[in-house]
């Protein structure tokens, strides 16, 4: 593999800085974890640097069709998943919203992996004023089918992604304001996805915050447009890095076909209680069209 080799390069050079060893050592690990034909290397790699845990080869040598049959479903309370979960029309006009040319990314000043966090937050508990109020009502009656303590939540936070296929998002919990003040997980996380076939799926571990004992199970899903993934907010999640090339040749209509692959897009949302984050924004006061997000 001609990464892998230049990694090692790297890490042979002399005068290679440290922070930069260390960054090529995490990106070899991680390369030869997802090879089925260079576990034992990884597992010799890791040991020699000091890692002391890592994801299982089934998790990051996932299948690209899960064998749902095989799969041990979740615990009660814990994750499900609604597919074909808007209308196609509001579906169409959220893709449009947050299509990789829209001014929605520019206007925040949105880049991959180096910008800050930003998010806005919607009323549960007041009638829509705007279309993006009735996409969130429309995820909300979703969310509430499978987790009945959804019905509590009188705010919705949302942020959105637009990342190109081979990036991944490490594992993490969930916070009200980032856990500025103490970690307050949402009642509910949700990823609505606007793409299929990109990037990586999303795991969801069954390690809750505060617990002594590393996750021992772990439900991946895997990007589907219009697909709702939900899980309960105090477990620890992340997206899994693909371990190969995106191969399919389904492009979205919002994508030009002589430049660069699609990005994956998801819009994310969690329900909260009644105390708005204070790095969150409502949105303008602005009305929008009747049907538009």
């Amino acid at each position: 593999m001609l990464v892998a080799h230049q990694l090692r390069r790297a890490l042979r050079h002399p005068g290679c800085a440290a922070s930069v060893r260390r960054r090529a050592l995490e990106k070899l690990g991680l390369l030869l974890c997802q090879q089925p034909e260079t576990q034992e290397h990884a597992r010799r790699l890791l040991l020699r640097n000091s890692y002391q845990f890592r994801l299982s080869a089934d998790v990051l040598c996932y299948p690209l069709v899960a064998p749902l049959e095989c799969l041990p479903a979740p615990p009660q309370n814990l994750l499900s998943v609604a597919d074909d979960a808007l209308p196609l029309g509001m579906l169409g006009q959220l893709q449009e919203a947050l299509a990789p040319s829209s001014p929605f990314w520019g206007a925040h000043g949105y880049r991959c992996g180096t910008s800050p966090f930003f998010s806005y937050v919607h009323h549960l508990d007041e009638p829509p004023r705007c279309g993006f109020d009735r996409v969130l009502a429309v995820l909300h009656a979703h969310v509430c089918s499978a987790f009945p303590q959804a019905a509590y939540a009188k705010r919705a936070e949302w942020w959105a992604h637009c990342r190109p296929h081979g990036t991944g998002h490490q594992l993490h919990f969930d916070s009200d304001d980032e856990g500025r003040a103490g970690v307050r997980n949402p009642l509910v996380s949700c990823a609505l996805y606007l793409t299929s076939d990109i990037g990586g799926p999303t795991l969801v571990t069954d390690q809750a915050i505060g617990s002594s004992r590393l996750a021992q199970r772990g439900w991946a899903t895997l990007p589907h447009t219009n697909r709702l993934l939900m899980f309960n907010g105090k477990y620890l999640h992340g997206v899994v890095r693909p371990p190969r090339p995106r191969t399919s040749t389904r492009t979205s209509h919002h994508s030009c076909p002589t430049c660069a692959p699609p990005p994956r897009r998801t819009l994310t949302h969690r329900g909260l209680h009644g105390r708005s984050p204070a790095a969150a924004v409502c949105p303008p006061e602005t009305r929008a069209a009747a049907g538009s997000p």
